[in-house]
């Protein structure tokens, strides 16, 4: 396998190489070849800005990488904190990586690992990430197009910025079940998990989605496409935000049954797009009793099933009809009137 650095930023970046781990070189990003029998060894000093969006350029073989990937910033010193776009775009585009670095910061600033191992399509495995605060970006995408990867990392953060998760594992076909996703508070995480499983296939069960305060755009696509889904959470949020729950569920043609949805009062396009083309989709209960928001509900059931249940408030009186209202021709009650409360569902771096 042949290597190169392309670095992506204005600053002067400092690496170095090895192949015994002894005696080293300051690497002038021009190719060099690894095997597993002769591994390349790398580091750097890099303390100011990381890589700064600069990337590496693989040809060959299938390679692993391991080790503390902290060490390309420091090589002398076990950092925690990642800086502002650190390793944006290090891995992307890789499709020869099978495993990934150890990934041990629990601080992470903006970007910091936003695109790193998109189109990695050999990945398997993702690393740990123990970071308990997400910066503005930065997850972004980070494994969007790993279609190999079965596995997501557990992500225990509960402090998430702006897009924090947004596509994060776009298009990881080969995904079967999601990470918990315990924050409570994204009320400053506008878009936080925006499209983070969308393209999902092999998805069949959501994650619980604990928030109780929402962001603008926080769930907004987040399951578009995940065509396997068929157990969606519970959305126990008491107020809602512009286009917060938007397309969430677009396209999940296996979903049968909708979460409750018990806020009274919309938001501008909270609900625009939510169900659409769910084909399978034949209860839902949404118990709203204010729906003047503008566009709060353009599409919302578009597609769904031909025939179903709808259990609506009591109190709500004024339901339109057709793909952004009550879908036509389908049994509609007052939520009073269900029994039970009806049937809602639920070191060195070493590369060989």
């Amino acid at each position: 396998t042949t290597i190169s650095f392309s670095p992506g930023g204005d600053k002067d970046l400092f690496l170095y190489t090895s192949f015994d781990g002894q005696t080293w070189s300051q690497w002038d990003y021009n190719s060099l070849t690894f095997t597993a029998n002769k591994p390349l060894y790398m580091c750097g000093n890099n303390l100011e800005d990381g890589l700064d969006t600069g990337r590496f350029i693989t040809s060959g073989d299938r390679f692993s990488v391991a080790g503390n990937i902290m060490s390309l910033i420091d090589k002398d010193n076990d950092l925690l904190v990642v800086p502002g776009y650190g390793f944006m775009n290090l891995f992307i585009n890789n499709t020869g990586l099978v495993s990934a670095p150890d990934l041990p910061a629990t601080t992470l600033g903006s970007h910091s690992y936003a695109n790193m191992f998109q189109g990695c399509t050999s990945l398997v495995t993702a690393p740990a990430l123990p970071a308990m605060e997400v910066g503005v970006f930065g997850y972004q995408n980070m494994f969007s197009g790993c279609t190999s990867l079965t596995v997501a990392p557990e992500l225990p953060a509960t402090t998430i910025h702006i897009n924090g998760y947004d596509s994060m594992f776009y298009g990881c076909v080969g995904l079967k079940t999601a990470p918990v996703l315990p924050a409570v508070d994204l009320s400053d995480s506008d878009f936080c998990y925006r499209r983070m499983f969308s393209g999902c296939t092999g998805l069949t069960v959501a994650p619980e989605l604990p928030a109780t305060s929402l962001g603008t755009g926080c769930y907004e696509e987040m399951f578009m496409g995940c065509t396997s889904l068929t157990i969606a959470p519970e959305l126990p949020a008491s107020s809602l935000i512009d286009s917060c729950y938007k397309s969430m569920f677009s396209g999940c043609t296996a979903l049968s049954v909708a979460p409750v949805l018990s806020v009274g009062t919309l938001a501008y396009w909270c609900y625009r797009g939510m169900f659409d083309g769910c084909s399978n989709l034949s209860y839902v209960k949404c118990l709203a009793t204010d729906i003047s928001a503008a566009d709060c509900l353009t599409d919302w059931v578009n597609g769904v099933s031909s025939t179903g249940t709808f259990v609506k408030s009591t109190a709500m009186k004024d339901w339109p009809t057709g793909s952004s209202g009550i879908p036509e021709g389908w049994n509609v009650v007052n939520d009073g009137d269900v029994p039970n409360g009806g049937n809602e569902g639920t070191g060195e771096e070493e590369w060989n």
